[in-house]
């Protein structure tokens, strides 16, 4: 899954509808992922699967998560690293930055956007899934009442985001050019936003 978490996260597998509701998000990185590009995944998870699911089709791929395991592909290369801290990737380096369903629970989100920012060419583009503020009793009721969706997920959250908010804290990081949709029954947000 796409999203930075402690190792005892999904310690019992991936629940079925954390791993549809993964699968939505992804779609909104499709459109952006092009042949030969460089693609960072911000919380990557432990085995970097966004990232081999693009294997075939980008040059290169890096994940960063708090707890990664072995490649999945000789052109991905995971790193132990939180995804709020600064990456060790060269200024205007990158094509692409995905990060979906990781920025409600990183500490220092506008650290996490400003260097997406940074490490991304002219023209590249981040794209960021969170929940939105909606969201948050269905959330809680569905990991914590009937343990459809990981708990200890949920319960990491540490915020929810409207969408002036989710704008305005990548429009603070450097991206003139920001769009922030609904999807999933407007319970969730993506933002595409171009350097």
């Amino acid at each position: 899954m796409g999203r930075m978490r402690p190792s005892s996260y999904g310690a019992q597998g991936e629940r079925r509808l954390d791993a549809v509701l993964s699968g939505l998000r992804r779609r909104r990185l499709d459109g952006h992922v092009r042949p030969g590009n460089t693609l960072v995944d911000l919380g990557c998870g432990y085995s970097g699967s966004l990232l081999n699911g693009y294997a075939g089709t980008i040059e290169r791929g890096i994940g960063f998560d708090v707890s990664v395991g072995e490649s999945p592909a000789p052109n991905v290369e995971l790193h132990a690293q939180r995804a709020d801290e600064p990456l060790p990737l060269k200024d205007q380096s990158v094509d692409v930055v995905s990060c979906l369903a990781v920025i409600e629970h990183v500490e220092h989100p506008d650290v996490l956007a400003a260097e997406a920012h940074r490490v991304l060419k002219p023209g590249g583009v981040l794209v960021v899934t969170t929940p939105a503020a909606q969201a948050k009793p269905l959330l809680e009721f569905l990991s914590t009442r009937l343990r459809l969706i990981d708990p200890a997920e949920i319960l990491d959250h540490k915020r929810y985001y409207r969408p002036a908010t989710l704008r305005a804290e990548l429009t603070s990081a450097g991206f003139a050019d920001v769009d922030v949709t609904r999807f999933e029954l407007g319970l969730n947000l993506a933002a595409v936003a171009r350097r």
